[in-house]
This record gives structure tokens, sequence and C-alpha cells, in this order.
């Protein structure tokens, strides 16, 4: 399919960036060539050279432009401000993740730069972004262990076993097929989750809001 050109030169490296990010999306980067994207985007080689100046730095600004989680990192963000204490906010965090995690960020494509290897731009990006988020759960789970709603755990461990529970669940819905429906079983994974990080001496031994309130 023939995209006609625009005009402006910003119009035209937005179109080659976006050309190229649904052409290495769905065929990957080894499979797609220089003339594969002129021809769709309706532009000439040296254009792509002008703006880019080869395949392999046009396949990093894609990366830069594609793989992003700021949008969800954001409305999540909004989604735990919203509540106010620790233990709401993780319950809030822990749902909004596993229902609302953009499950598209996961596309082959946008990983193998080409039949075997993972994109070294593609996995530094996909860390920035993921530790960004990481640092939310943390903040969280360090506000809770200050306040004394939380056990005194090692944070840096809690966070990243968090996080990692969480992903599980999504990767395998992504790559294993193992549908779940996230809006009724958070409810479950926050108690199971809570039970390790939750005080249970004396002193917060008094009935708090259930973590379902806000699942």
């Amino acid at each position: 399919m023939y995209i006609k050109q625009v005009d402006s030169p910003q119009g035209t490296r937005d179109q080659i960036l976006s050309v190229a990010a649904r052409l290495f999306s769905e065929r990957g980067f080894a499979n797609v060539s220089i003339r594969d994207i002129c021809d769709v985007a309706g532009v000439t080689p040296p254009t792509i050279y002008h703006y880019f100046g080869n395949k392999d730095r046009l396949f990093q600004a894609v990366i830069r432009k594609t793989l992003s989680l700021k949008d969800f990192r954001i409305a999540l963000l909004s989604a735990i401000s919203d509540e106010g204490n620790p233990e709401k906010q993780l319950a809030v965090f822990i749902k909004f993740y596993l229902v609302h995690f953009p499950r598209g960020f996961f596309n082959p494509g946008m990983f193998l730069q080409d039949s075997t290897n993972l994109s070294n731009v593609s996995t530094e990006r996909v860390m920035e972004e993921f530790e960004a988020i990481n640092d939310l759960a943390r903040k969280i789970i360090q506000d809770g262990i200050a306040s004394g709603i939380f056990r005194s755990l090692d944070l840096e461990l809690t966070s990243v076993y968090l996080m990692n529970l969480l992903m599980s669940f999504v990767l395998g819905e992504v790559h294993y097929y193992q549908n779940m429906d996230f809006n009724k079983a958070s409810g479950q994974i926050i108690d199971l989750f809570f039970n390790g990080v939750r005080q249970n001496d004396s002193a917060n031994s008094q009935k708090k809001p259930t973590v379902h309130d806000a699942a």
C-alpha cells in the first residue's frame, strides 16, 4: 500500500517512522528493507538516509518512539494518587497493572534486530520504562513500611518481587494464552501478596478497610 508523501520535513520524518514501525512490527527488522519502507511511505532511499542515516538508526528511532509506557505510567500514577494510604495505593497499583498493562508492548518485531538476537536498543529502552514504573511501586512500599502498615522488608527485593509477579501474569497471557479475568482475579492476587507484606503485630491488628474495596 502506497501512502501519499506529506510536504513538511517533520511530516515526512514522522511518516517514515510510522511506516517503519508498522513494517518492523509485522515482519521483524531483518525482513524489512529500506526499499520496502520507501515503497509504502512514498519516499526515496536518499530521503530515509537524510533523516536517519541507515536502517539501524531508523530502527533505533522507531524504538525510542514506539517502546514507551509513558501513557500507561501516567494513568497508573493518576489512579494511585486518588488513594490516601499505601495499602490502598498498592492494591490499586496491582489491579491497574494487571488489567491495563498494554499487551501490544511485547511485539517481537520490536525486539529482534535479526532472527535470533535481541536488539540492545530495545532492551535498554524497556529497562528504562520498567524502572520508572518500579519506582512507583518502590515508593508505595517504602511509605507503607515507614507508616507501620507493612512489615520492615528489604525494599528493593520486595519491589522487584512484586513487579516480577505482575509481569508473570501479563506474559502468561501474551505468550502462553493463559486467559484470566483480572478484574475478578486481582483481588485474590492482591490478598496473596499482602499476606506477605502486611504488618501482623497487635498494634496493627484492628480491622482495616479491605483491599477488595480498591480492587
